[in-house]
């Protein structure tokens, strides 16, 4: 159940992610940050709204939610993402992408080189094999997330924005091809098979964690200028 205590956990964490993301980008606490959310609806509940509202007050920062009704924002519906919000665009691959990892993990993937005797795997009592820990599954959202953002110089990433018209064809030429239109039609341009190489995995990959959690770690002690410092004290009045 989503409580006081898990909303300001997640803001936290939050706010050291965008902290992190303004830090990679050499921007301050005055540049307004966008955040999509997948899967989010509790952000439309109303009985912590007010919370949420001064969490992107004070963070200068957007939340996609359901709006409030205490302002004039544009109210977005529950769903919005399967409606052509660019997170939707690459969904399913994030989901193949970790479903790879996990099976990677319990020993059930393509490769014979890791997958085990049907007599070494932990099967449940409805007879699928059973679920991974917390911390393997985090670890394949890891993976999942890292392989959108790298893979192609980002091009899962940019087809998302630009197959929703949220961003068009001329605009990606002029801010990675000096503005030559084909070079960019030729970016986007799809082979046959072209994902099967992170999709199906022959060995447990690397994920690099160390360097991750020393960017985390340096984004949660820093402040940047113009950066609003609270506490949240949060109490649940309901029953």
């Amino acid at each position: 159940m989503w409580t006081s205590r898990t909303l300001a956990n997640y803001l936290d964490f939050l706010a050291a992610e965008i902290r992190q993301k303004r830090l990679s980008l050499g921007l301050d606490a005055t540049d307004k940050a966008l955040v999509l959310c997948d899967a989010a609806s509790v952000h439309g509940a109303g009985a912590l709204a007010m919370v949420r509202k001064n969490f992107e007050r004070e963070a200068n920062a957007v939340l996609i939610h359901g709006g409030y009704a205490c302002d004039d924002r544009v109210i977005i519906p529950g769903g919005w993402g399967a409606a052509g919000a660019p997170n939707d665009a690459w969904h399913q691959v994030f989901h193949s992408l970790r479903r790879g990892y996990m099976r990677c993990v319990v020993g059930s993937a393509g490769s014979t080189k890791l997958r085990k005797a049907m007599q070494d795997l932990s099967i449940a009592i409805d007879g699928n094999q059973k679920v991974l820990s917390v911390q393997s599954s985090l670890r394949a959202d890891c993976f999942a997330l890292t392989q959108i953002q790298k893979y192609q110089e980002g091009k899962l990433l940019l087809w998302a924005w630009v197959s929703r018209g949220l961003v068009t064809l001329e605009q990606v030429a002029e801010l990675r091809f000096a503005g030559d239109i084909e070079q960019a039609k030729s970016f986007f341009k799809a082979t046959p098979g072209e994902l099967t190489k992170i999709l199906k995995l022959d060995e447990v990959p690397d994920l690099d964690l160390a360097e991750r959690e020393a960017r985390v770690d340096e984004a949660s002690r820093t402040s940047l200028a113009g950066e609003v410092n609270r506490s949240w004290v949060v109490q649940d009045t309901w029953a």
